[in-house]
């Protein structure tokens, strides 16, 4: 650093590099223990992310139920919503909503008594696919899907589960 009688607050290049260096440094070590941080935080208020899979409603399953054996389905998008068409009162369709499927069976018991604590009449099924345990957390048994559509907009919208969709039981 120069001064002299009269002259400004200078740096030399060689003091503006380790400045800038230092600053550079800083900036970085900051952002990534931010995150650290931030992902531990996160971790403490949310628990850890279960391992959950989305799995559509289709023909698969229907084929499955009727020989008496669950479905192998492959896990799709939690953004995709599959709408079961209704159907004539003749056939006694009776309907659920599925809220999540999960390989940890503590897990999934632990939503479905929380889900019972909150007035839901809710289920555990057990489904194997290819050797794989998943335990699908169900609510109750509707023959109208009007009814059942409405159970799953309410724990989408109350309870936060966005895997929610109605499926034929």
């Amino acid at each position: 650093m120069v001064t002299g009688k009269g002259d400004r607050f200078r740096f030399s290049g060689l003091e503006m590099a380790v400045i800038t260096a230092s600053f550079v440094v800083t900036s970085v070590l900051v952002f990534v223990l931010g995150f650290y941080v931030g992902r531990d935080v996160a971790f403490r208020h949310l628990g850890p992310q279960p391992l959950t899979a989305r799995v559509p409603v289709g023909p698969a399953e229907q084929e499955a139920s009727e020989s008496g054996r669950e479905a192998a389905e492959p896990a799709v998008s939690p953004q995709s919503r599959v709408e079961v068409p209704a159907e004539p009162a003749s056939a006694q369709a009776v309907y659920t909503v599925q809220v999540r499927a999960t390989r940890s069976r503590k897990e999934a018991e632990s939503l479905a008594a929380e889900l019972r604590e909150r007035g839901m009449d809710a289920f555990v099924v057990l489904a194997e696919d290819e050797g794989a345990r998943w335990y699908r957390v169900r609510i109750g048994r509707f023959e109208e899907i009007a009814a059942a559509q409405a159970v799953a907009e309410r724990c989408r919208q109350e309870f936060g589960l966005e895997q929610t969709y109605v499926t034929r039981q």
